[in-house]
């Protein structure tokens, strides 16, 4: 049985912004490692679970005073200088942006969840049990992005930032939805309303 490692696929999730950073949903462990500053050598590494971190949301200010986009650090409950944030990861230009930042985090790091619906997972979608059970239950084309024209991705991304910002206003939404069967190919069409139909008839 194939399991997820964060390493494997580390330098997408994570950019080559921050290579002293690993986050793994299969350990449940977050695994920093410091250096000596300009010299770059190794000097130890912390291992601590993610769970114990605690997520702060920091609103980022020029010297003027004016905004410059948002942060969300994790500090660990015993030290706050054993800590992470966003920025590297992600670059959260809204509220709403840095709070989808800390539910992609929770959710990429809950084995009990499926792997957040991002083309930087499709290709490993399959080697995660959890999700892999779970694209089998929706019907999930396994290359639900792959499949999408660049307008395609470009106008769902927009609806994504829409409802995100939706969420953070306040409003009480429904869970975003995924309209996988329209990237279904005439064969996998045929087959889930076969399946279906077997279905009644059981």
């Amino acid at each position: 049985m194939h399991s997820i490692h964060a390493r494997s696929y580390c330098k997408n999730f994570f950019g080559n912004v921050v290579p002293h950073i690993q986050v793994s949903r299969q350990t449940g462990m977050v695994t920093i490692w410091k250096y000596i500053p300009i010299i770059g050598v190794k000097r130890k590494t912390i291992v601590k679970p993610f769970s114990e971190f605690i997520p702060y949301l920091h609103h980022l200010v020029t010297p003027t005073g004016t905004g410059a986009g948002w942060n969300v650090i994790l500090a660990h409950k015993d030290s706050r200088r054993i800590s992470f944030g966003a920025i590297g990861m992600a670059n959260p230009k809204s509220r709403g942006d840095a709070l989808a930042f800390w539910d992609f985090l929770q959710r990429y790091m809950d084995v009990e969840q499926p792997l957040p619906d991002s083309p930087i997972f499709e290709t490993v979608r399959h080697l995660d049990p959890t999700t892999k059970a779970y694209d089998e239950k929706v019907g999930r084309p396994a290359k639900y992005w792959k499949r999408m024209t660049k307008a395609q991705i470009d106008r769902r991304s927009n609806e994504m930032a829409m409802y995100i910002e939706r969420l953070a206003n306040g409003e009480d939404l429904r869970p975003f939805e995924f309209d996988y069967e329209a990237m279904l190919t005439p064969h996998e069409q045929k087959q889930r309303k076969r399946a279906k139909k077997n279905s009644l008839i059981l």
